[in-house]
């Protein structure tokens, strides 16, 4: 068989002709392998930032606090990379390939270049972009979750009501993660919450001295955005990513009603796998009662 020679491939209800070189394509670019190759890509940058925090005191990039960060936020986002593999092994789920990889991307972006390469200090507005994109990114997954529980559990599948019922873990979501940014900082004297005004910055140790004199402290806490720094920047963050799901949100609803299939393979929910991760375990149980 040559490159002009073509199949049929069926999927959702139409036929697509493809070409055998697509098809070769389609065969080794499989959901499986480009994920594995995707996690390794992600996987060696997060694992080279934890190094490269954990050696400062070789290099002496960062401040104790802010080695502390790196360490700390690429070891924890080099989870996010487990999840496609916990939901397809414990639940039978899949999620869309293409918004685990802008996921991924996103994890990428805030924690090896915001915090490794300390963008976040020298771009005024990198935090509240990405507080925007996590608005997005939470409501799209958390909307495929509720769709797919709605469609399996009960047969029916609102697409309003799973958007609004994501909408509200998405800001629920929001709201978590502002706490767990101050507790991390309150309790290791980091600056996740970017509360450390730039003009007095310290090198983002929440337990030192602000830098500059005591008057220019008092100066810049007199004015109104000095003495609500804190407290606006944290609520500016949930505000951020409120309005970035609501407009999501709305495009989602308009998207839907033009094209009545959008937004239908988020998260699938795959019954074969299903059975079959049960009855492996049911073989793996059957086989220890057996040995013992």
């Amino acid at each position: 068989m040559d490159n002009f020679e073509t199949e049929e491939r069926t999927d959702g209800g139409g036929t697509e002709e493809i070409t055998c070189e697509k098809c070769a394509l389609l065969r080794f670019f499989t959901y499986e392998r480009v994920l594995l190759y995707v996690t390794i890509f992600f996987a060696v940058w997060f694992i080279g930032s934890v190094i490269f925090g954990a050696t400062n005191s070789l290099h002496h990039r960062y401040t104790d606090a802010q080695a502390n960060l790196v360490v700390s936020q690429n070891f924890r986002i080099a989870f996010i990379l487990l999840i496609p593999y916990v939901c397809e092994k414990l639940f039978g789920l899949r999620i869309d390939l293409k918004i685990l990889i802008f996921f991924y991307l996103f994890g990428f972006v805030s924690t090896v270049v915001g915090e490794t390469f300390t963008v976040y200090y020298r771009v005024e507005l990198f935090d509240k972009i990405l507080h925007g994109i996590s608005g997005f990114i939470a409501l799209y997954i958390s909307y495929g979750f509720v769709y797919v529980a709605l469609k399996n559990g009960t047969g029916k599948h609102n697409f309003i009501v799973s958007v609004l019922l994501g909408l509200v873990i998405a800001l629920g979501i929001a709201a978590l993660w502002e706490m767990i940014e101050f507790t991390y900082d309150l309790i290791f004297g980091t600056n996740m919450q970017k509360i450390i005004p730039p003009e007095l910055f310290n090198g983002g140790d929440s337990f030192a001295d602000l830098n500059g004199t005591d008057q220019q402290i008092a100066d810049f806490f007199r004015k109104p955005e000095g003495y609500k720094y804190a407290l606006m920047d944290s609520m500016w963050d949930m505000l951020v990513a409120f309005i970035t799901s609501v407009v999501f949100a709305v495009v989602m609803i308009i998207i839907k009603a033009v094209k009545k299939d959008a937004f239908e393979n988020c998260v699938v929910y795959n019954a074969d796998l299903k059975m079959k991760l049960i009855k492996d375990r049911r073989k793996k149980a059957e086989k220890s009662a057996d040995d013992e």
